[in-house]
């Protein structure tokens, strides 16, 4: 009995969240994968395909997962409602974010073991690597999709400002990897700086960041008068 009210407590949350926002970090996996083998089918160089596999493993999965973050946070269609039940809305909020990153990372881990098995050259980094180099981007950018729109109270304009910092950094990487305050921001790292002495510590600077960021989300949400102004905006 218990487990049919977790799977019908958990259908429920993805029926609220809105089932697209899960689809779209599968969609956006299996149109870099689609891509790859397009390149492999016409021959590419393997540093060109790795690139292509990389940029959706460490960039675009990682960045439509701080877009979903962003509308968790900032869209509810009952909040008067939730507010109102005995269990705390930001548990129900940091419920729904974990359950996003963790689909997520699930669809990420697929992805890399599948390289690792298969075409291992197209990784950039092996051991720990595997893990790190999705993991720190996809925790910043959920982080910090979630608390953005919070702070603005405006999802666009959340959503806006993070994929200007994505396109920056993906533009400006060299720049990035230059001074050592931006190499703690590196979200490219892996795709561009693998070898550098830095790696491991961008890493676990942005895991670091990431977690802070949530953090941030959970306690802005304690506060009931901030969140209904928001959602008055």
């Amino acid at each position: 009995m218990s487990r049919f009210l977790r799977r019908e407590a958990l259908r429920y949350e993805v029926r609220v969240v809105g089932p697209w926002l899960f689809v779209l970090p599968l969609f956006v996996a299996v149109l870099f994968a689609i891509a790859a083998g397009m390149m492999a089918f016409k021959q590419a160089q393997h540093s060109d395909i790795s690139n292509m596999l990389m940029a959706g493993i460490e960039g675009a999965v990682p960045l439509v997962v701080g877009i979903a973050c962003a509308a968790i946070a900032s869209r509810e269609p009952a909040l008067e409602l939730q507010l109102a039940l005995p269990a705390q809305y930001r548990v129900t909020v940091l419920w729904r974010l974990v359950l996003l990153l963790a689909w997520a990372a699930l669809i990420e881990i697929a992805g890399v073991a599948v390289l690792a098995l298969a075409f291992p050259w197209a990784l950039h980094r092996a051991g720990s690597g595997y893990l790190l180099t999705w993991l720190a981007p996809l925790l910043w950018c959920g982080g910090i999709g979630a608390l953005l729109a919070l702070l603005l109270r405006n999802r666009a304009a959340a959503i806006a400002l993070l994929g200007v910092a994505w396109v920056f950094e993906l533009v400006f990487h060299g720049l990035m990897a230059s001074y050592g305050w931006t190499q703690a921001l590196d979200l490219f790292a892996t795709m561009f700086s693998a070898a550098a002495s830095f790696w491991l510590a961008n890493r676990l600077e942005l895991i670091g960041l990431g977690v802070l960021f949530l953090l941030a989300t959970w306690f802005y949400l304690r506060n009931t008068e901030w969140r209904l102004r928001g959602e008055d905006a």
